[in-house]
């Protein structure tokens, strides 16, 4: 009789656990690359999020000037296959050891995903 519960227990949790894998978009960290580090922000990371399906994620990003002058950033996009990156921040001028607010919506695949999302900044 235990064997018959465990494996009524397997077939009910299986599919819920198969139906939240593929029906999202899973970003496990938000990383920043710049072929000239503008503001010195190659590296840095924000956390991650998660949404349906090309869902929209909408955030306000905290971003410091590593520098010890001020900094503009002109550009920014996605290099994840599949995401949008917007943002009507930019340009975004921030001031030496500043933090500015860099507000961003980021459109998610149609497709299943888990991992980071690159952004270029520039």
């Amino acid at each position: 009789m235990a064997i018959i519960a465990a494996v009524i227990v397997v077939a009910v949790v299986a599919p819920i656990g198969y139906y939240y894998a593929t029906s999202a978009v899973h970003v496990t960290a938000i990383s920043i690359t710049s072929d000239d580090n503008v503001c010195g922000l190659t590296g840095h990371t924000f956390g991650g999020f998660t949404v349906g399906l090309g869902g929209r994620f909408q955030d306000t990003l905290i971003v410091p000037d590593g520098d010890t002058w001020s900094c503009t950033i002109n550009y920014a996009a996605t290099t994840t296959s599949g995401f949008a990156f917007s943002s009507a921040s930019i340009p975004l001028t921030i001031p030496a050891g500043v933090l500015e607010n860099l507000s961003v919506t980021i459109t998610a695949p149609n497709f299943p995903y888990t991992g980071p999302l690159t952004i270029d900044v520039e």
